[in-house]
């Protein structure tokens, strides 16, 4: 017998009771809410028969929460023929009456002393639609009521009658039986839905390359925890779509078809705060399996995905070979201890048990005590194919499971499972709404700063700000959890997806084909229009970054699945991680101070001319220069800024005088204030794949803006002083206007090409300094600059209190470490800090001029390098000997100067032609305590130096890298115009074809050749033209010259550099302009250069000395006499362009 209650009551009533049916035993719950004219009925029975209470009907348009439900299900509540709609987003579940369930209702029930006598069958039909809207809040106050009230008559075996909250509680006179009642689950007063069930989905994808904007859309839509894939037809280098199928706080796990067969492959999505592991990956002759591990709180589940191919000529595989390789495999995982979720496509007409291998399978399913729960189509055929099975033994299906998207010709099919979902990581953020402010009312603040005077402002300055900061934008917390980001999505597409959704409910419940083929058309007009949406993003995004390489590099990388985020070591305290960093760089330049062995060295000042001309102070700065710097700043901004550098911008005009007047003060006392010589320091990884251990860590600072302008300030007359009056080393090439890694580079090969085309070998020798920023001397770095460059008075007292009373905190996750004290160094990040070192070491380059003719260097990479004959054996000894007296007086000074050679990195290279090189002898040469060897080729700031100078290995280096990025670029090349396909063609391909291509001339065809594949595949990705495509016609329109003249156009703008001033002294050196002969001549004016005479075309040809004056000379007249650089440019490239192409 069943007993239902309907009861009706006047005002805010909360009514809950539990009557025991005497004839059966059976138990009956029901809950009453009555808000003005909203009725809601829940009833409960059938305890007798199973082990948990069910819900058999919810009023129609009644509204569930996440959360409401997952309350109701704390009860032993579940839905028995529930009907979804309009639940995609996730945070409403609306569920439909089922009007199959007939209820008869109890003569009479009296409520607060009122009757309801209207108990009839059909009175309970005619209930009006607007009395059937659930009150979720006052829901979930009865639900704690009924939890209340239940356990508070536990004792004394009466059934509780909750009437509303004005009214009295009255208990029943009839008593209850214990044995026949099953208790309700205790809910607790905090529900944290999240973490009591996990949303689950399945579907047959038919290929996602097509169909990943739409798939991620849906899952972030649908928010969806975990969902299985089937039919990916993905591969391992997929990575692209393999990106946008992990969008923000999801990862995407793909398992492709391992057989030669195209399509297939299983694949599996999870948010990124669950551990997945890949327990093992599966293809047997009837089907493909992926079994995962999803672990969160502690708890593993163990979710399978499953692909069975239908019978075709392709696949001849009977079922009943499925059937014995499937029970294996269940036989294997079925006994295992987690939760257990087997999902995919298995291509069986579940639906129709009429079939022989429909039963079959449901018979092997009940063998091992396992539970199908789909009911529904799944396909377009009207066949259920797409199944969800678990364990018949602990049913953990919280919400059946509901078609949804039709996302190819399987559709979407979704569950609620009794699992915990992982906890939502939240972090608490703070931020200031700078946007938001009127900046006319904050200058007007900051104009208070010039009242004071320069020390007074040196001293408030960052007070006063950081005070104007919490008056316009005041510092603000809040608590975010990640979520996904889909910056694209706009109005347009929310309203194509109602629509699209509203098409899709019309479609279920109609299907006539006219709403099926509406559906699909305005699928198929979403998913373009959300393509485009995407592609419009990524471009324009990547036009804005057009200049910025590190912003446009991590756009690259985040669309092709990269992720590049700085690695650090496990840790539960980002506090304490910044702590131990501190204390690693500060004990590692003690212990590197400490390791360095005591030096007798004594470097005789003697020999150092003193400079004519002393800089004694610092000259003031204008205003206007000040506002320069500033303005060409980037907008990065340091934490010990008081407001951002964007908002310095905005308000130039008003602090511009007020930084000029703070740093020119600054300049007039010789001091540094203590807050411009704080460092923030972010440990950044060596190199990418290193593990994440502090040894592979380097320090990388960053000071406030204040203290970054007044080193810019200092920097150009420090430089103009030495330029003049103290020269710096001739053959350094770091920090210094004019010069650049390529102009060192060209400088060294070319010595070593005349010394190869003489007959001679050449021993070529890298140093390798450890820490070397790091362990400068302060007392020896402010000796050198009085002594050797004339720094005195104020302009030294300012330098040296820059390098004193240095701090610096470490930064992980915003969390600051404490101050560490900095002895020695200069700090990495700073401006000022790099040409501070390039003054340190200019005394390494007397010390070589003793030893060795040649040498050059590029901040603390060191080339010595030294030629000879090798026929005699006696040379060869002296040659290793002298070169050994070097570097040993290198490392006396070293040692002296507080600086540590590192002996076991130094590297060693032989070079010559191969007729030389085997008359050489020499098996390496002792550097300290470490005997080195000869390489075959090093690595020498960037580019590839080999032992035949053939420049084969750097080519090769070259066409890898490019045709890496290449790659990048191809894979994403649907998402970009041709205009953002330029450049990121230009930064990932090019820029390595450009770099220091000026030492490739005269290399072999054969190697041009490698180049100019790389530079054709580039064109026909940037113009989307297929291989079989002539090339020439594809330059042509892209104005590229081919690789033969990309080289020429380098040398030759270098020689116009040389010829008007613009280029290093050492390279000037090599250029000598065509005097004229005793007769007067039509060439004497053309602006010749004299070609030195050679022996060799492989190796002296090739020298700089001999390859500029050539293609020099060979340029129209009207080309070499340019006006400025920038004519120069365009007219050189428009004479090569119509040579190359013969124009």
């Amino acid at each position: 017998m069943l007993s239902v209650v309907r009861a009706l009551s006047q005002g805010s009533a909360l009514l809950a009771a539990y009557i025991l049916s005497s004839t059966f035993c059976s138990f009956s719950f029901y809950y009453f809410s009555d808000f003005g004219s909203y009725i809601n009925y829940f009833c409960l029975y059938n305890m007798f028969s199973y082990s948990r209470l069910q819900l058999l009907n919810i009023m129609p348009s009644q509204r569930l929460s996440c959360s409401l439900w997952r309350n109701i299900v704390q009860l032993g509540i579940s839905l028995t023929h529930p009907t979804r709609r309009g639940c995609r987003s996730g945070t409403k579940r609306r569920l439909r009456y089922a009007p199959s369930h007939r209820i008869v209702l109890p003569p009479a029930i009296f409520i607060n002393g009122h009757t309801n006598a209207s108990t009839s069958d059909e009175s309970f039909g005619t209930i009006s639609q607007d009395e059937r809207v659930v009150e979720e809040d006052d829901l979930h106050t009865s639900l704690l009521n009924i939890q209340n009230n239940t356990s508070s008559e536990s004792n004394n075996g009466s059934i509780p009658v909750i009437l509303n909250q004005n009214g009295p509680i009255i208990t029943s006179v009839r008593t209850r039986n214990p044995s026949n009642l099953v208790k309700p689950i205790t809910l607790s007063s905090t529900v944290q839905s999240q973490s009591k069930s996990l949303s689950f989905g399945c579907v047959n994808a038919r290929s996602l390359k097509n169909k990943t904007e739409v798939f991620s859309d849906h899952v972030i839509d649908c928010k969806l925890d975990v969902c299985a894939v089937t039919e990916t037809w993905l591969k391992k280098n997929d990575t692209v779509t393999l990106s946008a199928l992990s969008p923000s706080g999801y990862i995407f796990k793909n398992i492709p078809r391992a057989s030669d067969r195209t399509g297939g492959g299983t694949g599996i999505l999870v948010r990124d705060n669950y551990n997945i592991h890949l327990v093992q990956a599966i293809e047997r002759n009837s089907f493909e399996v992926s079994e995962w591990n999803v672990s969160t709180n502690g708890k593993t589940s163990k979710f399978v995905v499953v692909y069975r191919p239908p019978y075709s000529d392709a696949h001849p595989i009977s079922t009943n070979v499925f059937f014995d390789e499937f029970a294996v495999f269940l036989e294997s995982i079925v006994m295992c201890t987690e939760v257990l979720v087997i999902s995919g496509d298995f291509n069986f007409h579940v639906n129709q048990l009429d079939t022989v291998d429909a039963r079959k399978f449901a018979d092997l399913l009940e063998s091992f005590g396992l539970i199908q729960h789909v009911n529904f189509p799944t396909h377009t055929s009207g066949n259920c194919l797409d199944l969800i099975i678990t364990r018949s033994s602990n049913d953990i299906i919280v919400v059946s499971p509901q078609p949804s998207l039709l996302l190819s010709d399987h559709c979407f099919v979704h569950c609620t499972l009794a699992i915990p979902s992982a906890v939502v990581v939240r972090r608490l953020i703070s931020f200031r709404r700078w946007k938001k402010v009127d900046f006319t009312a904050l200058e007007k603040d900051i104009t208070s700063l010039t009242d004071l005077s320069a020390l007074d402002c040196i001293i408030n300055y960052d007070r006063t700000l950081g005070d104007i900061a919490d008056k316009f934008a005041p510092l603000q917390n809040k608590l975010v959890s990640a979520r996904p980001k889909v910056p694209w999505y706009d109005d347009d597409l929310k309203a194509l997806k109602t629509n699209r959704r509203k098409l899709e409910r019309k479609m279920r419940k109609t299907r006539l084909p006219s709403d099926v083929s509406a559906y699909r058309v305005v699928c198929n007009e979403y998913s373009l229009q959300l393509k485009a949406a995407k592609e419009k993003y990524y471009n324009e995004l990547i036009l804005d970054c057009k200049g910025d390489s590190k912003k446009l590099f991590n756009v690259v990388n985040h669309l092709c699945n990269e992720r590049t985020g700085n690695q650090l070591p496990q840790h539960s305290c980002p506090q304490q991680l910044a702590d131990d960093f501190g204390n690693y760089f500060s004990t590692k330049i003690t212990r590197i101070r400490d390791e360095i062995p005591k030096s007798s060295f004594h470097f005789i000042d003697a020999d150092i001319p003193s400079p004519e001309v002393n800089l004694d102070r610092f000259s003031h700065v204008s205003v206007d220069n000040v506002r320069d710097i500033i303005m060409a700043s980037s907008n990065a901004c340091c934490q010990l800024d008081p407001i951002p550098t964007w908002v310095v911008k905005k308000c130039v005009v008003s602090l511009a005088p007020i930084i000029t007047a703070m740093i020119n003060s600054s300049f007039d006392n010789g001091y540094v204030p203590e807050s411009w010589k704080v460092a923030l320091v972010v440990p950044l990884i060596k190199k990418l794949g290193l593990d994440p251990v502090f040894e592979n860590f380097r320090p990388v600072s960053n000071v406030s803006l204040v203290s970054k302008i007044a080193e810019k300030s200092v920097i150009p007359q420090l430089l103009n002083h030495c330029s003049s009056h103290a020269p710096l080393p001739v053959h350094q090439s770091s920090y210094r206007q004019y010069h650049s890694t390529e102009t060192a580079l060209l400088k060294v090969q070319n010595d070593i090409l005349l010394s190869m085309d003489r007959q001679e070998v050449t021993l070529l020798v890298l140093l390798d300094l450890s820490a070397a920023f790091d362990t400068i001397d302060h007392n020896v770095m402010v000796d050198l600059l009085r002594t050797d460059f004339g720094v005195t008075g104020l302009a030294l007292s300012w330098l040296h209190s820059y390098l004193l009373g240095r701090k610096q905190r470490v930064v992980i996750d915003q969390q600051q470490s404490s101050n560490f004290d900095l002895l020695s160094g200069v700090p990495q990040g700073s401006c000022l800090g790099p040409l501070l070192f390039v003054l340190y070491a200019s005394r390494l380059f007397r010390i070589v001029e003793k030893h060795l003719p040649r040498a050059h260097g590029y901040a603390d990479d060191t080339q010595l390098y030294l030629s000879f004959r090798p026929g005699p054996v006696s040379s060869q000894c002296e040659a290793v000997r002298v070169m050994v007296d070097c570097i040993s007086e290198i490392r006396s000074w070293m040692a002296h100067s507080l600086l540590k050679l590192n002996d076991k990195k130094t590297e060693f290279l032989i070079i010559g032609s191969r007729q030389q090189l085997a008359k050489v002898n020499i098996d390496g040469i002792l550097v300290g305590s470490a005997k080195i060897t000869p390489a075959t080729n090093v690595r020498n700031l960037g580019v590839w130096f080999d032992s035949s100078l053939t420049m084969s290995t750097n080519v090769g280096k070259i066409c890898s890298k490019a045709f890496f990025g290449l790659y990048k670029i191809k894979q994403i090349r649907k998402f970009l115009s041709a205009d953002s396909t330029k450049t990121l063609v230009h930064a990932f391909v090019t820029s390595h074809l450009d770099y220091c291509n000026s030492l490739l001339y005269g290399i072999s065809k054969y190697q041009v050749d490698r180049l100019q594949r790389v530079l054709n595949s580039a064109a026909r990705v940037t113009c989307c033209v297929p291989r079989h495509e002539h090339i020439t016609p594809i330059l042509m329109q892209l104005h590229w010259l081919p690789i033969f003249y990309r080289i020429q156009f380098k040398i030759a703008l270098l020689v116009y550099k040389v010829t008007r001033g613009m280029a290093p002294p050492y390279l000037c050196d090599l250029i000598e302009e065509q005097h004229p002969g005793r007769y007067p001549l039509r060439s004497n004016d053309k602006n010749l250069l004299k070609i030195p005479r050679t022996k060799t075309k492989s190796f002296g040809d090739r020298a700089f000395a001999v390859s500029a004056p050539t293609i020099w000379n060979n340029l129209p007249k009207s080309v070499r006499d340019s006006d400025n650089l920038k004519a120069f440019k365009t007219n050189l490239k428009t004479f090569l362009y119509k040579t190359a192409f013969s124009l």
